[in-house]
């Protein structure tokens, strides 16, 4: 009996229950004609009116015009598969920079580290543009301003005693039109002049399309990197347990230097995928292209071989020291919660990588999709995209913070403003327990012996009886 088919069922059998669970609440709550909390919306996220948990209020917010944030909680390994969560409802923000005491039930434990998140900025000191196709807007003075309200919420989360361990910004933190109005530099600058305000000092740039514009990657990494750090990939440990990983899908690109191995590399690639002229005519780059096949286009990149062969040493160590990962990089890696288009080319062979270590891997967190995606994999992955300030309206937000729980209670994510379009985070993941790895019950062949199979039956069906008595 292969190890994927058990750990796709248990899977499967968490999913399931969690439906009923969640239809549960709603049938009790709705009979009994009880709505404990307000009935509301922020922008077009739909939010859930019913909850089981007392309203969460936060710190007081920069722009008095967002009234409540949304608060998404993630357990990534519990043996009672989110018992303590239930799902709620966003109040009104305090006024006070204190947090009130009127708590979600997982609220009340300390987090082990908390990280600040943003996506594509596209910082360029220019009025409004549109994208490529010109059905959206892009704020590129607005996208800066957001980037400056965000570091305002998170030195106050710093000074009420909430400090952030360190921010991401998944890539695009600049824009490409930087470069034709000779301002490459002086963006930069402008975002260093911005950090400086911040009480965290230590931010992590992922690499994106709109920073190959402007730099190479070797000046990039120069620049915005970590000192010392030399590659445009690495990985780091905020606290025992946990790792972080940094990935370039841009390694190999067609913006990598002309005439270097990863241009030469990258135009290969596409011209082996994609019959169009994808560098003469870009309003040619996608047709006759369906399904995956349309992530074969000039603005995406993939992962050189070296770098996946680290990236899967990293993955391995970690899973023999039983550290769970968070992997951020600029591309997302799964198509359920992005389009198409925005894949890296190999993005599968990433993918392959972190399915074979199921439960080690928690979440790819990734820019690049403006609109912003959520996905949850076979093997327990969370796929986050958050939405980019870029193409925020004037009064709305994108940025938040993570919180790392304890005790293997996942961790929860504080978000402010705009929500992603292809699939809401919802305020409650299952995911597959740590707990259950699949080296634990597999032989070196991956396979599941018949006395492992019989105790992974057993906590499957105390799983299901677990659950029974609480719906």
């Amino acid at each position: 009996l292969n190890s994927d088919c058990i750990f796709s069922l248990l899977l499967q059998i968490t999913t399931e229950v969690c439906k009923l669970r969640l239809r549960a609440w709603v049938c009790m709550l709705s009979s009994s004609k009880q709505m404990l909390g307000p009935r509301r919306g922020y922008s077009a996220t739909p939010l859930v009116p019913l909850s089981l948990s007392p309203p969460h209020f936060s710190f007081s917010q920069p722009r008095a015009s967002l009234s409540f944030r949304k608060i998404v909680y993630v357990p990534v390994s519990t043996v009672v598969f989110g018992a303590n969560t239930g799902p709620y409802v966003p109040s009104p923000l305090s006024t006070s920079s204190n947090v009130s005491s009127t708590r979600a039930p997982c609220e009340t434990q300390e987090a082990l580290f908390r990280f600040g998140l943003i996506s594509d900025t596209q910082y360029v000191d220019d009025v409004d543009g549109t994208n490529f196709s010109g059905s959206k807007i892009r704020r590129y003075r607005n996208s800066f301003a957001i980037l400056q309200r965000a570091v305002v919420s998170w030195n106050q989360h710093h000074n009420a005693g909430r400090p952030l361990s360190f921010i991401v910004q998944l890539g695009d933190l600049i824009d490409g039109k930087c470069k034709e109005l000779n301002q490459s530099r002086s963006a930069v600058e402008d975002i260093r002049e911005c950090m400086a305000e911040s009480e965290c000092k230590e931010w992590h740039f992922c690499i994106g399309n709109h920073e190959m514009y402007n730099y190479s990657t070797a000046e990039w990494v120069e620049e915005m990197f970590p000192p010392g750090q030399a590659q445009s990939y690495y990985d780091f440990s905020p606290h025992e347990g946990w790792r972080v990983v940094v990935l370039n899908s841009y390694e190999v690109s067609v913006m990598a230097p002309k005439g270097s191995a990863e241009n030469l590399h990258a135009l290969d690639v596409l011209k082996t995928n994609n019959p169009n002229d994808v560098i003469n005519d870009a309003g040619s780059w996608f047709k006759d292209l369906e399904g995956e096949q349309r992530r074969f286009v000039p603005y995406n990149g993939q992962f050189s071989a070296a770098q996946l062969a680290w990236f899967k040493d990293v993955v391995e160590t970690a899973a023999g020291n039983r550290e769970r990962v968070l992997v951020a990089c600029h591309q997302p890696c799964y198509s359920k919660c992005t389009n198409f288009e925005n894949l890296p080319f190999n993005f599968q062979e990433a993918l392959n990588i972190m399915h074979s270590r199921p439960g080690t891997v928690v979440a790819w967190v990734a820019g690049h999709d403006h609109d912003g995606g959520y996905a949850f994999d076979n093997t327990g992955i969370h796929h986050i995209v958050p939405a980019a300030p870029l193409e925020c309206q004037l009064d709305e937000d994108a940025f938040g913070f993570v919180e790392v729980l304890p005790e293997d209670n996942g961790f929860r994510i504080h978000w402010t403003g705009k929500m992603p379009d292809k699939g809401q985070w919802p305020d409650i993941l299952l995911p597959i327990t740590s707990k259950c790895r699949k080296r634990d019950f597999c032989n070196k062949n991956g396979f599941v012996t018949l006395g492992k199979f019989a105790v992974l039956f057993i906590l499957i069906i105390q799983f299901c009886a677990k659950q029974k008595k609480i719906i």
